[in-house]
C-alpha cells in the first residue's frame, strides 16, 4: 500500500521507544480518560481507560485512529 504523507509522519502509529515497543496517547485529559494506541509484543491494539467509572479496556486495533494507515501491512 502506497502511504500518503499524513500516515508516512503520523505521530500516533510511527511512535516507539526502540525496543519494540509503543504507546502514543490519542486522549488523555489527565482526570477521567485515557485512550491510547499501544505497539507490544508484535501486536497493535488500543488501550481505553476511564477513571470515573474505573473501566478498562484493550481492543485489537486494525488500522491507525488518527490517520487510518493499516496497521497490519508493512509501510511503503
Amino acid at each position: 500500500m502506497k502511504l500518503t504523507e499524513k500516515q508516512k509522519n503520523c505521530p500516533y502509529c510511527h511512535f516507539h521507544d526502540g525496543a519494540g515497543f509503543a504507546s502514543k496517547a490519542i486522549i488523555d485529559d489527565g482526570f477521567r480518560t485515557e485512550v491510547k494506541l499501544v505497539y507490544e509484543l508484535g501486536e497493535w491494539y488500543l488501550y481505553e481507560r476511564t477513571y470515573e467509572n474505573e473501566i478498562e479496556s484493550e481492543e485489537p486495533a486494525i488500522a491507525c485512529p488518527m490517520c487510518r494507515r493499516p496497521l497490519n501491512e508493512e509501510d511503503n
